[in-house]
């Protein structure tokens, strides 16, 4: 039937005008009223019989508003780590007011059609515009692992995220500036030395180690730990140990019964501080990963 035909690959989705287009406005009302098709918002109706899907709430609200999926919706479409999405996120032009419950829409002055993909059936934001819109939204810390791990996965290359925060910058857009001095270290670029822990990786980085994976999780006996920086299979790990992140004591005890946890899982853990100078810290990791590569585990 045209119903199928039409949803095939809208999840189930016929909006008004395609059933208006293909039965007419009375046969399609006669549809309606016969339960043929449900009315999933204004204007947008989906298929008898097709499952709720998340999907689906982010293809409706894509056609109800005339948007892209944008920021955590768009991450979650191509496999972004760590960046959860439940409620649909819908980037719209600006000079658009739609309103919709359960949907969080974001107007913006710039979406050229270079920024727009279709994923999986679903328009949505193009993984490096998706990378700058998320920055708004995250701390540096969970920024540059999601930076790293996703282009670690092949979402991106560093300079076409590079490019779009360059395009974005030059029409205004503020709350991203603090995704450029990851960048610039990640291509290896120069940066402020204002982090410690970017700091570290660029000297790890200048002096020819390989670069690591930032805030790694592990499960050591039946518990969760963040390792600040590691490299595998070696499984050699950095700790940044410094006076302001350790000041309570609670939080030092914390951090020596997780290095130890590590250590007897069979990581080599090398505390990083902040009096240990550029030479001292390339040359420890550099031992450690030569040891360990030549280790019989």
């Amino acid at each position: 039937m045209w119903i199928d035909d039409v949803g095939c690959g809208q999840y189930g989705i016929v909006t008004w005008d395609q059933g208006v287009e293909h039965v007419g406005i009375d046969a399609f009302k006669r549809l309606i009223k016969a339960g043929r098709v449900r009315r999933h918002r204004s204007g947008i109706y989906v298929a008898a019989g097709v499952p709720a899907s998340w999907e689906t709430d982010v293809l409706s609200a894509c056609f109800a508003s005339g948007g892209v999926a944008g920021i955590k919706s768009a991450a979650r479409l191509k496999g972004f780590p760590y960046v959860p999405s439940i409620v649909p996120e819908i980037l719209v032009a600006d000079g658009r007011h739609p309103r919709m419950d359960g949907v969080r829409l974001h107007r913006t002055n710039f979406l050229p059609a270079h920024h727009i993909e279709v994923v999986r059936g679903i328009p949505a934001t193009v993984p490096a515009r998706t990378m700058v819109d998320l920055s708004a939204g995250l701390g540096d810390e969970t920024l540059w692992r999601v930076l790293n791990e996703a282009e670690r996965l092949r979402l991106f290359t560093f300079k076409q995220v590079a490019t779009c925060l360059d395009e974005m910058q030059a029409r205004g857009r503020r709350r991203i500036a603090h995704l450029r001095p990851l960048l610039d270290l990640c291509l290896e670029g120069p940066n402020g030395d204002s982090d410690p822990e970017i700091r570290t990786v660029r000297w790890l980085l200048d002096g020819g180690i390989r670069r690591p994976q930032q805030q790694y999780w592990v499960v050591v006996n039946g518990q969760r730990y963040c390792i600040d920086a590691v490299w595998l299979p070696e499984k050699v790990g950095l700790e940044w140990d410094g006076w302001d992140a350790h000041r309570m004591r609670m939080r030092f005890d914390g951090d020596r019964d997780k290095i130890g946890e590590l250590e007897i899982a069979g990581w080599l853990i090398i505390p990083v501080t902040s009096a240990m100078s550029r030479e001292t810290v390339v040359g420890k990791v550099r031992r450690a990963l030569t040891a360990r590569s030549t280790f019989d585990r």
